[in-house]
């Protein structure tokens, strides 16, 4: 199995074989740029030549920087005179800082022109670029101040001159700015600002009547409100006219478009939302810029029709009018500003007061021959005929798609092409705008107004021959080789089936690494101790930390600690003592609980500041608290469960007691809420299931492994996983699925004291000292361990290695209670006592000898087992009868009765042991030594210097049986040589240190000349090969004398290559300098 993970510039391929129980990581890889150049298409822009072919540019934003892209039509004629329209891919012209707004004119040599803004040093100004017969030239600047200069609009005068216009913003507030490129001095003739306004200009737009230019623009006014104003320049003279205000009634007119066509009338448009809602507004002026037409509503919208734009068709003289509107109709509106200056180029968002986001491109047009608009928002006065409202032509599509951002060329001869941004529809809602890639696209509309929708997969060029195959109108240019993509669906609501994906998987919610433990210690910030009973984390990585010392706050960003409590040596305010117990209420509000002890009374405190200023709301000793979806605050104690109703009031917290039936009245451990707001209990009595007021417990007899809950964790509405003193129980619904434990997932001990699901399938388990990361298969059932040891585990007290306190948080050990000692997991039966410490009030553990200072003690304390028999003789016993030994053999419950089978070693020597757990220790006359091997099994590595290693031992039938054993690297059972070494109970399977023995196996080969250049293990023949270079020479290993041995010897400038079996020869390649 192989594992690819990616964080951010970095991707990491992990492989696991079928016999290996961990990933390993193959290699590790940094990009310094994305995996792809391209992710959404931008802002396009279209100007069509004379043989009517389509030139498209646009901006994307998939690099770290930006790009710009071109693309062209190319019209194929076909039979009867039909037409087939192919697209080129795209082409990457400009790459640089922050590229956005493009605009394209072609002239009458084909010669491309392309402007675009983009940022150079700190400002972004206007980028020029153009392609001739040679190719794209190199990108030159123009708007270079200190300030940015914005939305550049291209046109050309009589002489194909470039005309460029832009929004400027190098003086206090933006005007509009204009430059003219030389086409046969192949120069730019200079800057020269055309508005002085009070408040700002912005967006400007140009057209051409030879070298008349027309430009119209956005003025705001001093209440915020905006205009649509006009003027004309004469590019040769570079004389202006006065400006004439073509919006006469307005709110927040913007985004104008301007077009003069053929036979001389100058059209302007605009959106505006002064009626509530936004619609396209009209003015025709003349070319001595007259009023032909004055202001009209052009629209009759669904209520978002914006960013309109003008084409003229050459052959009729009519002009189309195309913009964006939302495809079901909407009323409610919030208004924009109209200044998007501090928007980021690759965030432009919409306002979240826009709805809703599924939007169409709608066409009208302004019927040349007729002088009038065929619009919605027009009414055609015809008193034959009465008035009759004419329509807009609505662009339809067979998938789900959404159009933004209309383009058209100035003019056109045919079809009118509509560049356009199309993004998929998520009606579900999973994916934001910010989300979904962006497609440029083209539709071809053939001007047909016989309905008001047109269907572009379906409006298909007229063919004159029925049998020929039809061709479809809507075109991708930026193609999907451009992009990746990843979505996903849930099909469950819809599909009555299961399914599962066996072969791969994807996990976009985290990429899993390997994991490595950052540890807080109290000596790192001089605290004198630093205890958790509890925490929580911040998305930042800040922790706050609650435990027997109170409460700290872990800043993460400059790794410090700040310490809470009452008065002014402590950082923040907050309460003090023995926290256990941290969590968030519904409002995002901190509450913390505190056990009772001789110096607090204990408690659930409040905070609306978080760590600063605490309010007590509830006296109790408090072991875990927790809110549910209604915002009830649950309050677990060391005597059961309350429920409370929580209200806030201003800067403080009310709570009231709720009356609940049946609640646990046992020792509270832990409390988990799911997204249906069930609520899960853990105690040292059981689990229980809280939901409508009404508790459900689960215990032994329903699969649980153990009744002593220590936590929980929620992994969905379906699945939790049940920490526990003898395991981790899976608990799918209402059932227990599987438990997790030594035996069938490598975890260190069975005592789980926290548990912890990180998605997609990592669950993280704290056992005692060691943390266990469990990678769960879902598909196979299976898991996989590693386990953790943090470095303050390994500091031990060396004082004393025979008495050791039992750390619990109750007295939980009694007289009648069967307990059993674990050291290093390897289960002891005698060798040790249980007593009581009245200095510290602590119960203890002493061994009868030393154990070493990294061995770890583990007490498992079984309440669910009671000593109903003791076959321990007594004094009198053993003198009246003798010792004697009793062995249970068997044992059979029927009915109320239970039945032993017994039996006695008479060829022992029994002898009575009140410290073992059983009747007697024995001592066995036996003189024969037993057999036994030790073998070293597949994946045994733990770590660089300890394997697992399994041992078997036979001691026959009469045998006495083996007891203890010693495993030693050295043949005298010493521990370096010379100093013998103890024996240890004999198991029969251990973990082993092998030390510093490593170092005596290894042999060295040093070479007299040359250098090493391969070495080479042939399975075949089971030999090892070394080689040599420059000169070569050819080594083998010779195992019995355990030294190597020069087989064969080349030429000094030869180099040995590689070495290997085949047709049952070893062949060694080797090759001379001069090849």
């Amino acid at each position: 199995d192989y594992r690819v993970v990616g964080k951010k510039n970095n991707l990491e391929l992990f492989k696991k074989r079928t016999d290996e129980e961990n990933y390993t990581s193959l290699i590790n890889v940094g990009f310094t740029t994305p995996s792809t150049n391209s992710a959404n298409g931008l802002k396009p822009a279209v100007a069509e030549d004379e043989d009517g072919n389509f030139h498209v540019v646009w901006y994307d934003d998939g690099s770290t920087i930006g790009q710009l892209y071109y693309s062209k039509s190319t019209v194929v004629e076909q039979e009867y005179g039909d037409v087939t329209i192919t697209w080129s891919e795209p082409v990457l012209i400009v790459e640089a800082e922050f590229i956005q707004f493009p605009d394209i004119v072609i002239d009458n040599d084909n010669n491309i022109y392309v402007v675009y803004e983009s940022k150079v040093n700190n400002y972004t100004s206007i980028g020029f670029v153009y392609k001739n017969s040679i190719g794209w030239s190199s990108s030159s600047y123009v708007g270079i101040a200190d300030g940015d200069s914005k939305f550049p609009k291209l046109d050309f005068d009589s002489k194909y001159n470039v005309c460029i216009v832009w929004e400027d913003h190098r003086l206090f507030h933006p005007e509009i700015y204009f430059n003219r490129f030389l086409k046969n001095l192949q120069k730019w003739e200079g800057e020269k600002r055309l508005t002085i306004s009070g408040y700002g200009c912005y967006r400007p737009s140009i057209s051409s009547y030879l070298d008349d230019l027309f430009i119209s623009w956005t003025e705001r006014e001093e209440d915020e409100n905006s205009l649509i104003q006009l003027l004309k320049y004469n590019a040769l003279t570079g004389m202006k006219s006065s400006i004439i205000q073509a919006s006469t009634s307005y709110l927040k007119a913007d985004h104008s478009s301007i077009l003069i066509n053929v036979k001389g009338l100058v059209f302007v448009i605009w959106h505006d939302i002064r009626t509530g809602k936004y619609e396209i507004y009209a003015t025709i002026f003349s070319p001595t810029l007259d009023l032909v037409t004055g202001q009209i509503t052009v629209t009759k919208s669904k209520g978002g029709a914006r960013y309109p734009v003008l084409s003229e068709q050459q052959q009729t003289g009519d002009v189309y009018l195309v913009w964006q509107d939302y495809n079901t109709r909407y009323t409610e509106f919030v208004s924009l500003d109209i200044n998007p200056y501090e928007v980021h180029p690759y965030e432009e968002a919409y306002s979240p007061g826009i709805k809703p986001i599924e939007s169409d491109i709608y066409i009208a047009v302004y019927d040349f021959s007729d002088r009038r608009f065929l619009s919605s928002g027009v009414i055609d006065e015809n008193p034959s005929e009465g008035d009759i409202s004419t329509f807009d032509v609505r662009l339809s599509f067979t998938d789900s798609r959404s159009g933004f951002f209309p383009a058209i060329p100035s003019s056109f001869s045919g079809e009118l092409p509509i560049l356009y941004e199309a993004s998929l529809i998520d009606r579900s809602g999973f994916l934001d705008l910010s989300k979904r890639f962006t497609q440029v696209r083209c539709a071809l509309y053939d001007l047909n107004r016989t309905s008001p929708v047109f269907e572009i997969d379906q409006g298909l060029i007229p063919f004159s021959d029925p049998s020929i195959e039809k061709v479809n109108r809507d075109f991708l240019l930026t193609s999907l080789d451009f992009k990746k993509e990843i979505r996903f669906g849930d099909f469950s609501n819809t599909l009555n089936c299961h399914y599962v994906f066996k072969n791969f998987k994807y996990y976009m919610k985290d990429a899993v690494e390997p994991f490595s433990l950052i540890e807080l210690l109290a000596e790192d910030f001089y605290l004198d101790a630093l205890t958790a009973h509890d925490a929580a984390i911040s998305n930042y990585g800040d922790i706050w930390i609650v435990g027997t010392c109170g409460m700290l706050f872990y800043m993460n960003k400059n790794g410090t600690i700040a310490l809470v409590g009452p008065g002014d040596n402590y950082d923040f305010d907050g309460p003090l003592g023995n926290i256990s117990t941290i969590s968030f209420d519904g409002h995002n509000y901190m509450f913390v609980g505190q056990r009772t002890d001789d110096r607090q009374p204990g408690g659930v405190y409040g905070s609306t500041e978080h760590i600063n200023g605490f309010s007590s709301l509830i006296t109790a000793d408090v072991t875990v608290i927790g809110f549910n979806k209604d915002n009830d605050l649950f309050v677990g104690t060391s005597t059961g469960l309350k429920i409370y109703s929580t209200l806030s009031q201003g800067e403080g917290f009310s709570v009231s007691l709720k009356n609940i039936a049946d609640p646990p009245q046992d020792y509270i451990t832990s409390i988990q809420v799911d997204e249906n707001n069930v609520v899960w209990i853990g105690t040292r009595n059981g689990l229980y299931r809280y939901y409508k007021d009404k508790f459900l417990k689960f215990g032994i007899s329903n699969g649980l492994p153990s009744m002593w809950i220590n936590d929980i964790s929620v992994r969905n509405t379906a699945i939790r996983y049940i920490a526990t003193s003898n395991g981790i129980a899976k608990m799918i619904g209402s059932n227990i699925d599987n438990v997790i434990n030594v035996e069938n997932s490598e975890l260190w001990n069975n005592n789980i004291k926290s548990v912890k699901w990180q998605e997609p399938n990592i669950l993280w388990a704290g056992t005692l000292s060691r943390l266990n990361q469990i990678t769960v298969d879902d598909i196979e059932d299976t898991y996989t361990t590693l386990v953790y040891e943090p470095a303050i585990s390994q500091i031990f007290n060396t004082d004393d290695l025979q008495m050791y306190y039992i750390m619990e948080d109750e007295e939980i050990i009694t007289q009648d209670d069967v307990i059993e000692v674990y050291i290093n997991g390897n289960k002891i039966s005698h060798g040790y006592k249980v007593g009581y410490d009245n200095t510290f009030n602590q119960k203890v553990i002493s061994f009868d000898t030393n154990l070493k200072n990294d061995d770890m003690v583990t007490i498992f304390v079984r309440k669910n087992l009671k000593l109903m028999a003791d076959f321990k003789q007594t004094t009198e016993e053993k003198a009246a009868m003798g010792n004697n030994l009793i062995r249970v053999k068997d044992l059979s419950v029927i009915d109320d009765f239970i039945y032993l089978v017994t039996e006695g070693g008479e060829n022992s020597v029994k002898i009575n042991d009140s410290n073992s757990q059983l009747p007697f220790d024995r001592i066995h006359l036996d003189t024969t030594a037993p057999t036994g091997t030790i073998d070293i099994p597949d994946n045994a590595q733990i770590d660089g210097s300890i394997v697992r290693v399994d041992v078997t031992a036979d001691d026959g039938i009469t045998g006495s049986g083996v007891e203890r054993m010693i495993v030693s690297n050295y043949p005298n059972f010493t521990t370096d040589g010379n100093i013998p070494q103890q024996e240890i109970l004999f198991a029969n399977s251990l973990n082993h240190d092998l030390g510093l023995v490593l170092g005596q196996v290894l042999t060295e080969l040093n070479f007299d000349d040359g250098y090493g250049s391969k070495i080479s293990y042939i399975v075949e023949t089971n030999e090892l090969f070394a080689a040599s270079s420059k000169p070569g020479s050819l080594y083998r290993y010779n195992r019995l004398k355990v030294e190597w041995e020069k087989i064969i010897t080349y030429d000094e400038e030869t180099f040995v290559d590689f070495i290997t079996f085949y047709n049952n020869n070893i062949q060694i390649h080797n090759i001379c300098n001069k090849l």
